[in-house]
């Protein structure tokens, strides 16, 4: 026999006249915004997924801007901004 599964009830008090608060403008852990062509940054082989997710994003939103990671040694790898 297979148990019916029921719908969890969650209760939360409503609010009303709570102010929405402004948008802030996040920006990058990584400051692509502030990369140039031809600029870099070096980071710790730990956020080389970090980076490649970012880039990556960046990179959908922003067309024409690309960028290249390398490794630097064993410790670390750099980003490098090339179009």
């Amino acid at each position: 026999m297979h148990k019916k599964r029921t719908a969890r009830k969650f209760k939360f008090k409503v609010d009303r006249g709570v102010p929405i608060p402004e948008k802030t403008q996040r920006l990058s852990t990584y400051q692509l915004h502030k990369l140039k062509v031809g600029d870099s940054f070096k980071f710790p082989s730990s956020r080389l997924q970090s980076v490649r997710v970012v880039t990556a994003k960046w990179r959908a939103k922003h067309k024409k801007h690309e960028f290249t990671i390398r490794r630097v040694n064993h410790k670390s790898y750099r980003c490098w901004r090339v179009k």
